[in-house]
């Protein structure tokens, strides 16, 4: 039994195990050559290098920002609780829900069809490149303009004047 400091000026072993009832100050590096169990919190008051795999069995909370030099896997959903920023492209094999409005800056192109299951209001003009087909009226509020021959399959009728300002043949 010893009632005061220990003070060994060397190497020490010790064959059994060492039960430290106080504090453990080391003033150097600690190195463990096999596991390490902590039955409690860890606090580390620096950078924690690991120089391999990192798994944590439950959930795990960043107070401050996460960098991430190379890609990043998750098996299940991610949820974010605030705004999303992408600084470059964005690829998505499956579907993709939205449950509000969609807005988009600059130009859209889409490769495929686009069916759209309620009204489409364009604040402006409308260019098509190709045939357009009506399975249903048109309705035009204001004045039609066409720059080449007007055909009709079937009967037009005419509510109001029709002014013709070349030959009709």
């Amino acid at each position: 039994s010893m009632n005061s400091a220990l003070f060994v000026g060397k190497n020490t072993r010790i064959d059994g195990s060492l039960n430290v009832v106080g504090d453990v100050i080391l003033d150097e590096r600690l190195f463990v050559s096999s596991d390490v169990s902590f039955n409690s919190k860890l606090f580390v008051n620096d950078d924690v290098s690991m120089n391999s795999a990192l798994f944590v069995g439950k959930n795990t909370r960043i107070d401050g920002s996460l960098n991430v030099v190379s890609d990043v896997i998750l098996d299940e959903r991610l949820f974010v609780t605030s705004d999303v920023s992408f600084n470059s492209k964005l690829f998505v094999n499956d579907d993709v829900a939205m449950n509000s409005a969609l807005f988009v800056g600059k130009n859209t192109r889409i490769d495929g069809s686009l069916n759209v299951v309620s009204d489409v209001i364009l604040d402006e003009r409308l260019f098509v490149s190709s045939d357009v087909s009506f399975n249903s009226r048109l309705f035009v509020n204001d004045d039609v303009s066409m720059n080449s021959a007007l055909f009709v399959g079937k009967n037009t009728r005419i509510d109001g004047s029709l002014n013709v300002v070349s030959d009709v043949i």
